[in-house]
């Protein structure tokens, strides 16, 4: 998986089209997929990316974050901070 946080949008886009595929592999045990599936609800995240098609839901960032901290990911506990921060 590519890293969501630090693509370019045209990396991203397959991210931010097909949510399904990233959440299969977060359910699956990838906390990567966890952390991109987040990141496609996070309004930060998509502010940064310039996207404008797409609506943030705090509550699924926040989701998708803490599955993401429960597989190990740890910059999953610096993204629920900067999420709590908004």
């Amino acid at each position: 998986l590519m890293d969501f946080c630090s693509g370019s949008p045209m990396q991203i886009y397959p991210a931010l089209t097909r949510p399904t595929f990233y959440e299969r592999a977060a359910e699956a045990g990838l906390a990567e997929a966890a952390i991109a599936l987040a990141a496609t609800f996070d309004a930060a995240e998509l502010a940064r990316l310039k996207v404008r098609d797409i609506k943030p839901d705090d509550k699924q960032a926040r989701r998708w974050y803490e599955r993401a901290r429960e597989l190990g990911a740890t910059e999953a506990d610096k993204l629920l901070r900067r999420l709590d921060a908004n």
